[in-house]
């Protein structure tokens, strides 16, 4: 006998405070949105002005059915419009990222921080060999290393994989398998019961070398962290 489930959707609908729409970046949504239909290369001309480039595009979009090429002849560098523009001007010392742990730990990264410590990885990527294209998995839990790990991909050029980090060895193995990435890293405290060494299993699983495997600690209640990852 089938099981019947009596299930009532309702819809609700939450609007901003006025105050929020009049000072967003967007302003007015309606009005964007009206001058975009009207000339949408004209729109996405004027917001991509608002980046830096190191070589301006020639063209908004080339648009041959199906396939779209945006901003031809440009050359940017996105973690350069997170940071470096910042710290080079008066936010250098104005808040970037906030963080705060389960157990209401906060840390606090300004834009010179941040950019900082987003060069010493970008560099230590590079020293271990990573270069430009390069596939790069990052498998950690919410930390701040986190996104720092993905802006020094991004400031090198070598493509980030991000991967759950609540998956065991198995499901690491299955998600890497196809990207056969060059460089892993991954977290080593406060995760999930039983997960602790998962990366470390993956990799003497794995069917495949990669360069290097780095780990991120987080010093945790009742655990020393060593020198060395366990076999």
């Amino acid at each position: 006998m089938a099981e019947k489930f009596d299930v009532r959707l309702s819809e609700k609908y939450y609007s901003p405070d006025p105050s929020l729409r009049q000072n967003s970046w967007l302003g007015d949504y309606q009005t964007a949105y009206n001058e975009f239909r009207r000339d949408p290369d004209a729109f996405w001309d004027r917001v991509a002005r608002e980046l830096h480039w190191f070589s301006p595009y020639s063209k908004v979009k080339e648009w041959n059915y199906p396939y779209a090429r945006w901003f031809l002849n440009g050359k940017t560098n996105i973690t350069y419009n997170c940071l470096d523009r910042h710290v080079l001007n008066a936010r250098r010392n104005k808040v970037a990222l906030i963080w705060r742990g389960e157990d209401d730990t906060e840390r606090i990264f300004t834009y010179r921080q941040l950019y900082r410590e987003v060069m010493r990885v970008a560099n230590g990527l590079r020293k271990l060999g990573v270069e430009k294209g390069d596939r790069v998995c990052i498998y950690m839990p919410m930390v701040p290393e986190q996104i720092i790990s993905m802006l020094a991909c991004a400031r090198i050029g070598a493509v980030h994989s991000v991967v759950f980090g609540g998956f065991g060895a198995a499901a690491l193995k299955q998600q890497d398998h196809r990207r056969r990435s060059q460089s892993c890293h991954h977290g080593r405290c406060h995760l999930p019961p039983g997960q602790i060494h998962s990366a470390q299993a993956y990799h003497r699983r794995s069917d495949h070398q990669r360069s290097e495997c780095r780990t991120y600690r987080r010093p945790a209640e009742g655990t020393q962290p060593t020198g060395r990852d366990p076999p």
